[in-house]
């Protein structure tokens, strides 16, 4: 069978426990979006994980709660839906009675529970793990795939990722020299990104919200930095606006606050009423340049409720 799922870090860990178990002979990476606009062919030869439901395709699973609202989620399929940590827990949930040989990923699968429901200590983001310095390279919202001076690019690196994984513990992985490069880039620009973060990040009432649209060039770094920034522990959710490359919108990436967490609403139901999807604690949606202020201003409203 055939993979679709998204080149993240959720996605290639769903690759790693399906190419283990026998179960896809090949994948391919696609937005949420190009799934809900249906511009991927699925056939009943694929498993879709974690992105939207497509009617059609063999097997399916996902976590987002944003799946859940109402003309989503389909009445019947195979797979699994619900809440979990990562689209790959369930994957692993399903598979793991039949075939025991996924067992072994499962050091490396809390690593990524613990990435994707944001689970994380201050040292996890500022002193990672090698398994968790591996993650962040991994996850497009770092923003590496933005640096085009690599010897590859970040979708043949995160293309190839899924066999490294199944042959190499992350500590080896990232000393290969096409991730080596990473390594060094990642931890000269994180000092940059603070600085920037800094700049353009304001408070206001319980909102953290960092707006990055005039920024031409932003850094690398993990997505969990601002939280470390003074102040911050005040806010109990983050909006970061940024511009969408090759497109007249801008990209919302809402989240609650991973240090201080008595958020208490829906993120991912939040950005589903405006195209978007996610979460309960963190999403992500898109909006046409000219909406941007108002939606702004909307979703602040809501937010500064809860």
């Amino acid at each position: 069978m055939r993979l679709i799922t998204r080149g993240d870090v959720d996605g290639l860990m769903c690759a790693v426990l399906l190419k283990a178990a026998g179960l896809v002979d090949s994948y391919i990476q696609a937005h949420p979006k190009e799934m809900q606009d249906g511009t991927v062919a699925v056939t009943p030869d694929d498993i879709v994980c974690n992105l939207p439901y497509v009617s059609g395709c063999g097997m399916w699973f996902d976590h987002h709660s944003s799946e859940s609202v109402p003309g989503r989620l389909p009445e019947s399929f195979v797979g699994r839906f619900g809440f979990a940590p990562s689209a790959a827990r369930l994957v692993y949930e399903h598979f793991v009675d039949e075939h025991p040989e996924i067992e072994s990923f499962e050091p490396l699968l809390q690593v990524v529970d613990r990435f994707d429901s944001a689970q994380l200590t201050r040292d996890d983001v500022t002193n990672p793990s090698p398994a968790m310095l591996l993650v962040y390279l991994l996850d497009p919202r770092t923003g590496l795939g933005y640096h085009h001076d690599f010897r590859i690019s970040n979708k043949e690196m995160t293309q190839m990722m899924p066999d490294l994984l199944l042959k190499h513990p992350p500590e080896t992985i990232l000393a290969m020299p096409d991730i080596q490069e990473r390594v060094v880039y990642y931890r000269q620009t994180e000092a940059k990104a603070r600085v920037i973060l800094a700049e353009h990040t304001r408070i206001e009432g319980n909102v953290l919200i960092t707006d990055l649209l005039g920024v031409d060039e932003i850094p690398p770094a993990n997505r969990f930095l601002v939280y470390t920034l003074p102040g911050a522990e005040v806010t109990n959710v983050s909006i970061r606006l940024s511009r969408v490359k090759d497109a007249d919108k801008v990209s919302f990436q809402v989240a609650h606050n991973i240090f201080n967490r008595t958020a208490r609403g829906d993120v991912g139901a939040l950005m589903a009423r405006y195209g978007g999807g996610g979460h309960r604690g963190a999403g992500t949606c898109q909006i046409p340049t000219a909406s941007a202020q108002r939606v702004l201003t909307e979703m602040l409203a809501i937010l500064k409720e809860r």
